[in-house]
């Protein structure tokens, strides 16, 4: 049996440092949830403004914020700023969107800008207090909207600018927000609660059963599989638009206020909130990021995933903020894990060894595949043990910690008690010449006799 030894003059201080850490890894848990990497762009790092309204990426790459201090065309590196003392029709802008010959679009006060080649024409269509956005379409149409007041919207097609409120008798409204279906057809969104549709040279209604003023949306998108969401301050609902005979099929997402929302391409839902952080979505599962695991603030305001699947955040006023692109895999029993909780993961080759409350898996992409292993060597009547942790010894054997002691597995899945009986051993690592194990106390034992030691019990 192995023997361990600790220094009695320690012991005392050892305990005080056990219960100090372990205290403080309960607070920290407690505290501070998973941290996130967030790159955070503010105006005290060079970003002109910290109120950001909406983000885009144009086909060179450039990210575009629509800010109050202006626009902004970010590069990486350095920023530049338009505004009305170098051409553009007011001091900021709401959104920014780019046609298919590479021209930027502005949605400002009083109307819109047009940038090419950092030449700007401004288009005039109201007075400041007019608050217009714009919307690219795919036919390369630029919808402008007015989304604070009662107006009209107007179209432009080729440099010339249509009235289509009063050309199709659609006068008025205020627009909260537009976009498109994958067919190319153009919906909008009004502040009473409607939703209508451009087609066949008309505005229609689109009915639902029942009233979406029970989500009173913002904004909206369709995803992937051609459903629509609606983000709102009541929260985000998915209707279901596939079967239109039986009605259009209602799921609540979300009972959070919503003002923004996106698909990314992995098919998860990103929603932002005006008070409550960010949101991502995925079947039925809900991830909850805020200002206590990362994000500066849980004001939000909108959202853009560019290119490399970054996604970049806009907040009320603590600037911009990145997170990098991750690509986050859920595997469960439908891969063999059979198990609720992974206490600890050993990285191993072939794979990756997984300890659950009393079992052991070795996961090889992309299945799990539970080792079956046998407890021997064992005169008392110790019952399979609940494992806590693993580490790898020189030898290709592996090193077990457990509720009832410390354990050794052989290349056979063999499993034998080495030490420490009757005691948790739920965290142990090497030194340089150390093998180090936390039960209630701190134990220590010489590699090169843990190594010989291993090397008799089987």
């Amino acid at each position: 049996m192995v023997q361990v030894f600790i220094s009695s003059g320690i012991k005392s201080v050892v305990l005080k440092i056990l219960f100090f850490a372990t205290a403080t890894i309960f607070l920290i848990l407690e505290v501070y949830p998973q941290q996130y990497n967030f790159v955070n762009y503010t105006k005290d790092k060079e970003l002109p403004g910290n109120q950001i309204w909406n983000i885009f990426q144009d086909s060179k790459g450039y990210i575009w914020f629509a800010a109050t201090a202006g626009l902004v065309k970010y590069n990486g590196k350095d920023y530049k700023i338009y505004n009305k003392s170098n051409g553009l029709i007011e001091f900021f802008a709401h959104n920014v969107q780019e046609d298919s010959k590479g021209n930027i679009w502005a949605g400002c006060p009083r109307g819109v800008s047009k940038i090419h080649d950092d030449s700007i024409t401004n288009i005039v269509l109201g007075k400041f207090d007019d608050f217009y956005r714009v919307f690219v379409d795919s036919y390369d149409r630029v919808w402008v909207f007015n989304f604070q007041l009662p107006g009209d919207i107007y179209l432009i097609e080729n440099d010339s600018v249509y009235n289509y409120s009063k050309i199709y008798n659609y006068q008025k409204h205020r627009i909260l927000h537009v976009d498109e279906d994958k067919n190319g057809t153009v919906y909008l969104l009004t502040s009473n609660y409607k939703i209508y549709k451009f087609f066949s040279n008309n505005f229609i209604e689109v009915k639902f059963n029942g009233n979406l003023s029970e989500v009173l949306p913002r904004m909206f998108f369709y995803d992937s599989n051609y459903n629509l969401i609606l983000c709102g301050s009541k929260g985000v609902m998915k209707v279901k638009l596939n079967n239109t005979s039986l009605g259009y099929e209602k799921e609540w997402l979300l009972k959070k206020p919503a003002v923004y929302g996106i698909e990314d391409k992995h098919g998860n839902y990103w929603i932002a909130t005006q008070n409550n952080g960010l949101f991502r979505i995925r079947d039925k599962n809900i991830l909850h990021i805020t200002d206590e695991n990362g994000l500066p603030t849980s004001k939000l305001y909108t959202l853009f995933e560019d290119r490399e699947q970054n996604l970049w955040i806009g907040t009320n006023l603590r600037g911009v903020v990145k997170l990098s692109s991750v690509k986050i895999v859920n595997f469960g029993r439908k891969e063999g894990f059979q198990d609720e909780a992974v206490f600890t993961i050993l990285l191993d080759e072939p794979g990756i060894l997984c300890i659950s409350n009393n079992k052991i898996y070795r996961f090889k992409e992309p299945h799990f595949k539970q080792l079956k292993s046998v407890l021997t060597g064992s005169k008392s009547k110790i019952k399979w043990p609940v494992l806590m942790d693993i580490i790898k010894l020189p030898d290709n054997k592996y090193l077990l910690g457990g509720a009832t002691g410390l354990y050794l597995m052989d290349n056979n899945n063999n499993l034998k008690i080495l030490g420490l009986n009757n005691l948790i051993v739920s965290n142990f690592s090497f030194s340089t010449n150390c093998f180090w194990a936390s039960t209630r106390l701190l134990y220590c034992l010489a590699i090169s006799s843990l190594l010989f030691l291993s090397s008799l019990v089987f």
